[in-house]
């Protein structure tokens, strides 16, 4: 099987990288590079913006466990 698709790391890289992205996340570049290994961003707000400068879904950047017990 292969392994899942980092979307926060490949969303990172579109925009220029650790910095760039920090600056359009307006957080720390110590907090991009642990989302970046992480593969999720927890805060909503910080995701959107992301989302918005890549085009990428912001579901892409949603913890695995975020919808659990909602259903």
């Amino acid at each position: 099987m292969a392994a899942k698709a980092n979307a926060v790391a490949q969303a990172v890289e579109k925009v220029g990288g650790v910095v760039q992205a920090a600056a359009t996340m307006r957080v720390q570049p110590v907090t991009v590079y642990r989302w970046r290994r992480k593969g999720s961003i927890p805060l909503l707000v910080p995701a959107m913006r992301l989302a918005k400068a890549t085009g990428t879904p912001i579901e892409k950047f949603m913890p695995p466990d975020a919808l659990a017990g909602l259903s």
